[in-house]
């Protein structure tokens, strides 16, 4: 009976062993290029970032990310493959070796940096909330929101902010920004943060129902603001990530590339 007892306890931490995610290795420029191709994990519903817009036909991802993956493609000298996911999934796509790397408005936090290296910050704006019209005509600071019923994307940076600034609200998270733009239009929700542009960009979308609240805008922590994701330990990839975001940065073309898709948001 023991003996049987034991197998099968071995037969099962097996089975669970293998059924454990696997930690992604560190991945090199070399290998990169070997391939011909830089794998990116994102999540498409975060205009004018990334978002999915039908051109001629097809649908395509677009965005100021996308135009940043490409950037760092073309500087590997390789193809750039985008793989779209829930937002709150990416940082497993990443660590499980299925992507090579994360844009979609990721910020560092401690409990990532265990599992992923990040690059400088290539982006940094404020947040807002949106609001139905009506309740926007209510609040004139943050503590008006006390009271209210709060979302925020699930995991994001603005999760973060929005737990510190008022930790004892009525927040639901949800993985989807679509999902919270209705639940607002519904009226399962009163307010929802999202960075700035974003929020503009919703308010604007459904013009007729919601609306920015002007009065109210939270600033992010020093050392916050969007970066880039890698797997854990890839230092020579995270450099060269780097060098192009300053690049980038001296011509001022990240902001340039969001102001061209703000033209480009249906």
């Amino acid at each position: 009976m023991k003996k049987w007892l034991k197998k099968v306890f071995v037969g099962l931490s097996l089975s669970l062993l293998a059924l454990a995610p696997v930690q992604a290795e560190a991945i090199s420029v070399e290998e990169i290029q070997d391939k011909g191709e830089v794998v990116l994990a994102t999540s498409a519903d975060f205009p004018p970032y990334e978002w999915v817009k039908m051109i001629d036909g097809k649908e395509q991802i677009i965005g100021s990310d996308i135009e940043l993956a490409q950037a760092i493609a073309d500087k590997l000298g390789v193809e750039l493959k985008i793989v779209n996911t829930s937002f709150d999934s990416l940082i497993t796509q990443v660590t499980t070796g299925k992507v090579d790397m994360v844009i979609a408005g990721m910020n560092h936090t401690e409990e990532r940096a265990k599992q992923a290296d990040f690059s400088d910050v290539y982006y940094l704006g404020v947040n807002q909330f949106i609001a139905t019209k009506e309740v926007a005509e209510q609040v004139k600071a943050v503590e008006d929101l006390a009271d209210m019923r709060l979302g925020v994307q699930q995991t994001s940076l603005q999760e973060q902010v929005l737990l510190g600034e008022l930790p004892d609200a009525t927040i639901k998270l949800i993985p989807d920004n679509g999902d919270l733009v209705q639940s607002l239009l519904t009226n399962r929700l009163d307010a929802v943060l999202f960075d700035s542009v974003v929020a503009e960009q919703f308010a604007r979308q459904n013009a007729d129902r919601l609306q920015v609240i002007e009065d109210v805008a939270i600033e992010y922590e020093e050392g916050a603001g969007m970066s880039v994701l890698v797997p854990k330990d890839s230092p020579e990839f995270i450099a060269l990530i780097n060098e192009v975001i300053a690049e980038l940065a001296a011509e001022d073309q990240y902001n340039q590339w969001i102001e061209e898709y703000i033209q480009q948001i249906d």
